[in-house]
């Protein structure tokens, strides 16, 4: 049976929606029960399998529908439960006038839109990151995530809230940070503030990703999330005080179709009711790189741990290079004995070295070029007990004696019987299918081929976890021994090959509406670092 006559047999639709359904009750039971869910993970993937096989783009399309009508729901009784609405910053007046905070999302047939922003934040470093904001015009306080403080470095204070919500409910803050924060579009316009620590704001906002296809009054304007339509986390909320100190002339009347438009020094942001078109393609166009990432129902406990991880710290620097997490699995790991085991096996290599002379002067070229690509630094102050040392060695091309490629074994252990591969998560298996790619590939009239150079070395670990990146090395045995740190994704790391297309599918997300057609390369035709594509003609 063709696949379009397959999406017109309703024998065959109501069976579909019927075994999906029933598989979302057994994950939604078993990701509550974590014993059950690991042993009946590889059924509900094998059955998973069988029936997109069997209903093909049906299926696929009814999944992203409900999806997305399951998130939504479930959002909205997360923001009905929860809301944050009233705080009192003094510890000692827990009986003074309440203060409140409006921040609510309904979602009845028409969709209220929040006013979201994406700013700059200031790090401890002096650096400027860009945070997403939502500006609340009814509280009486700033918020930040934790995970949004931790990334920026922000120094903590302590102190002692007392959040209230509607109805009663009541909720503790004991830490607050100060920063500066500057818009992207004026970056001469700055200000400084004080927020409190929670460890969540709110859910994603909007609480779903829809279409904007039809709103061209908003094609001029330079908005201040350029990606307000996409269902993405909150990491600060900004007071009342600061929403009219902001506002520019211009104002956009919004209708029954699209929100209302107001210009602030932050760009326009978008606010108010409109008509929601669930924004189908944006799911089904994530899940083809991220497909494990994107449904937890699916995922195995620790791949959701890294994919958690990944996304609450990773970021973009200011000259667009991603800096990501290493994957750990606890905090405060130390590893004794790393140093002497590094030591051991850098003279062990000079030995091999100097029998080779060749082979000699292509590891230091290698390492050289590292240094000088500021792929490593040079450590003047190190700390032989803080971090981890990877030892290095290399591997000989058999055509060649004298071509080596150099590899870090991030798999010895320390004196405690564990290496930093063990401490932490491998993350899912992203690759694509090596056979549909080539599929794809030869159904094109005209094809090439490319890859990514030093794709992992084109991103950076954050700053705090280079510690557990550390190498010895020297350029002869009478120099003495120095310590560097790898200051980008490194192979030999049990977590790299997920970091690197992981943040391949990041860059792709954030790009898309600029480079379309690289956009439908990276999801499609990416092999890890190789791409394999074609078209249909020169333009």
């Amino acid at each position: 049976m063709a696949p379009k006559s397959i999406k017109k047999c309703s024998a065959l639709r109501e069976t579909a929606i019927t075994q999906m359904n029933e598989l979302k009750k057994v994950a939604e039971v078993a990701d509550r029960q974590e014993a059950l869910y690991e042993s009946s993970y590889p059924e509900f993937k094998a059955r998973y399998k069988f029936i997109e096989r069997i209903y093909g783009d049906f299926y696929q399309y009814h999944n992203t529908y409900c999806s997305n009508t399951l998130s939504t729901q479930s959002k909205l009784a997360t923001i009905s439960e929860n809301p944050i609405a009233l705080i009192d910053t003094s510890p000692k007046s827990l009986d003074s006038p309440t203060r409140i905070n409006s921040l609510t999302n309904l979602i009845p047939s028409q969709f209220v839109l929040l006013s979201t922003a994406v700013v700059e934040v200031q790090g401890s470093l002096g650096q400027f990151q860009e945070v997403r904001i939502l500006l609340d015009s009814a509280s009486q306080a700033n918020f930040i995530t934790k995970n949004c403080a931790e990334r920026l470095g922000l120094s903590r204070k302590i102190s002692t809230f007392i959040i209230k919500g509607l109805g009663g409910m009541n909720d503790k803050a004991s830490k607050e940070v100060s920063c500066t924060l500057r818009s992207k579009n004026e970056p001469s316009i700055r200000f400084s503030i004080n927020a409190i620590l929670l460890d969540k704001i709110c859910d994603d906002m909007p609480s779903v990703s829809f279409s904007t296809s039809g709103w061209t009054n908003l094609m001029n304007l330079t908005l201040a999330d350029s990606q307000f339509n996409l269902s993405r986390g909150i990491d600060m909320l900004l007071e009342a005080d600061i929403f009219p100190l902001n506002l520019e002339s211009g104002r956009l009347l919004g209708n029954s179709d699209v929100p209302t438009a107001m210009n602030t020094k932050f760009g326009w942001i978008l606010i108010g009711q409109f008509r929601l078109i669930v924004f189908a393609q944006q799911s089904n166009h994530s899940t083809q790189y991220l497909s494990k990432t994107s449904s937890n129902s699916w995922m195995p406990p620790e791949d959701k741990l890294a994919e958690n991880n990944f996304a609450s710290l990773f970021y973009r620097s200011n000259s667009g290079r991603f800096v990501v997490p290493m994957l750990f699995k606890e905090d405060d790991l130390i590893f004794p004995g790393s140093f002497a085991n590094a030591f051991r096996r850098l003279q062990s290599i000079e030995r091999r070295l100097i029998k080779n002379p060749l082979l000699y002067e292509d590891y230091k070229a290698f390492m050289n070029e590292y240094l000088d690509l500021g792929h490593m630094q040079l450590l003047t102050n190190g700390n032989s007990s803080d971090g981890y040392y990877i030892p290095h060695h290399c591997v000989i091309k058999a055509d060649s004696p004298s071509t080596s490629r150099v590899v870090f074994d991030a798999s010895c252990p320390s004196s405690e019987g564990k290496s930093l591969n063990d401490s932490i998560f491998v993350g899912p298996k992203l690759q694509k299918d090596i056979l549909t790619i080539l599929s794809r590939f030869r159904v094109h009239p005209i094809v090439f081929t490319a890859d990514i150079r030093q794709m992992y070395r084109q991103i950076l670990i954050l700053p705090k976890h280079c510690k557990f990146q550390k190498i010895l090395w020297r350029n002869s045995p009478q120099e003495p021994v120095q310590e560097y740190q790898l200051n980008t994704v490194t192979y030999g790391v049990s977590s790299s090959p997920f970091l690197a297309i992981r943040t391949l599918g990041e860059l792709e997300s954030l790009e898309k509406t600029r480079f379309p057609p690289a956009s439908e390369v990276l999801v499609n035709d990416v092999y890890i670092d190789d791409i394999i594509t074609g078209c249909s003609h020169f333009t």
